[in-house]
């Protein structure tokens, strides 16, 4: 789990982000497997599994590198390495991967993306989304955990946070799910893994988003992920959690209000669309080897986008601030490859 609003940055100047990297120190770091070479920029963002850092390859071209405790690694490896094979889009492309022996864990490289919704949100003026921008945010990172059950992984750790937008010049409205540092391989649960769901188990995730079966320290299944999914719906629309401002070490308070939300009062459902109490409910009643059913849930998405009278090309929230400091931070200047590229398309031309 890399917590870090850093690794991913804004959208800046070619000659801007140049200066950047070259005033910063580096370093080449070479895989041992295939002697491909990497510079390394900077650190963009580190967490108690790994650390992400900017880096260019032979050909000047800007990836993320990430290094990892293993057997993590390896496991988010295996994910992107399937993932790519099946081309899908809510899961960045993994470019390299080995050892050096410039850093004690193992390394992947990947596309550098931008922002976080969570540092997104953070940075708009009303500190939350709009339905339009809500509601279609919601598709997509169903659709992105969807791809991830569909390799046979549960993320344990569905947050804000862990979902990034394309870069500004090259997708802006696209969202990718990351980090799958404690991500739990469900292919082999079977009717005995049931009653080891009942076993104590660790901790594993975010306080704020968990499901109530990481609260009694259960273990994770599909349907745990669709629950933390609800509630950073909940929190776009609404605006907040009802249990935002308990602190991290009370999760036994979090987990009341969790439990209390599926008997609320009318104010704790004051923005949200009418289905959404509804859908609580029904995610609650998914059964431990049970698929969920995402099409049924994007439909409530989609009949509410249309009842509402939005369109799919309107431009989301972050786009409308993207040309302001809102977004942009000088401080904290990267690019990517395929900005890179597109711009000196633009040149030719």
């Amino acid at each position: 789990m890399i917590e870090s609003t850093n690794v991913i940055g804004p959208d800046v100047s070619a000659e801007t982000d140049e200066e950047q990297i070259s005033k910063a120190t580096s370093f080449v770091v070479v895989n041992k497997s295939n002697d491909k070479k990497y510079s390394i920029k900077k650190q963009l963002g580190k967490g108690g599994y790994g650390t992400v850092f900017l880096c260019t390859d032979s050909k000047n071209r800007i990836r993320a590198l990430k290094t990892e405790t293993d057997p993590a690694l390896t496991q988010e490896i295996q994910i992107f390495k399937e993932a790519n094979k099946r081309k899908y889009v809510h899961i960045v492309n993994m470019y390299d991967y080995g050892s050096c022996s410039e850093f004690i864990n193992p390394f992947f490289t990947m596309t550098c993306l931008g922002r976080n919704l969570a540092d997104i949100k953070k940075r708009l003026p009303s500190k939350t989304f709009s339905k339009s921008t809500t509601l279609r945010t919601l598709m997509q990172t169903l659709s992105a955990i969807n791809e991830l059950h569909s390799l046979g992984y549960v993320s344990r750790d569905v947050k804000p946070s862990n979902f990034c937008l394309g870069r500004p010049l090259v997708a802006p409205k696209s969202i990718y799910i990351i980090d799958f540092g404690v991500a739990r391989d469900f292919r082999s649960d079977n009717e005995s893994t049931i009653i080891k769901n009942y076993c104590v188990t660790s901790f594993k995730g975010t306080v704020r988003y968990c499901p109530l079966a990481n609260h009694q320290f259960k273990l994770q299944c599909r349907r745990d992920d669709i629950e933390s999914w609800f509630y950073m719906g909940y929190e776009f629309f609404e605006g907040k959690l009802p249990w935002n401002r308990i602190p991290r070490r009370a999760r036994h308070r979090v987990k009341d209000i969790k439990t209390i939300l599926r008997t609320p009062t009318p104010k704790m459902f004051a923005q949200a669309p009418k289905f959404m109490y509804n859908l609580l409910l029904d995610i609650d009643k998914i059964k431990f080897l049970e698929k969920p059913n995402y099409e049924y849930i994007q439909g409530l998405l989609k009949t509410t986008f249309t009842d509402s009278g939005y369109n799919y090309q309107e431009q989301y929230d972050w786009e409308l601030q993207a040309n302001t400091s809102l977004i942009e931070d000088n401080n904290d200047e990267d690019l990517t490859t395929e900005c890179t590229s597109r711009r000196k398309r633009k040149k030719s031309k």
